[in-house]
């Protein structure tokens, strides 16, 4: 489900939000990580029980980590890329959060079997 915001954001170009993503979000994880709420590990991928490598997630939560993107289109592809991710993971969900300019999108993706929303 959409969060609207009542603020009004100037849209920021891919270039301006480049600049400033790394910052604002290195220091929001510093924040985070004080408090031990967030850590940062490599997850192992595998298929069909042959390991595949590791990939970096940032977790909140035992079994649960999040993805954040800026897409402003095609995010029926993203999320299907995401879902197949997760679906190489031990991960249970995957929380994404998409800012779209002015609009953030939330939605938990679960791995096959689990139970639990999807938006």
């Amino acid at each position: 489900m959409p969060i609207h915001c009542p603020i009004t954001i100037a849209n920021l170009s891919a270039d301006e939000f480049t600049g400033v993503d790394h910052r604002v979000m290195g220091h929001a994880y510093a924040c985070h990580n004080d408090l031990d709420r967030l850590v940062e590990q490599r997850v192992p991928l595998s298929r069909n029980g042959a390991k595949l490598g590791d990939q970096r997630f940032t977790t909140h939560a035992p079994g649960i980590a999040f993805r954040l993107t800026a897409f402003t289109e095609d995010q029926p592809a993203i999320e299907n890329h995401l879902r197949r991710l997760l679906a190489l993971t031990d991960l249970r969900a995957l929380q994404w959060i998409n800012l779209n300019h002015a609009r953030i999108e939330l939605k938990t993706l679960m791995r096959s079997g689990q139970s639990g929303s999807t938006e």
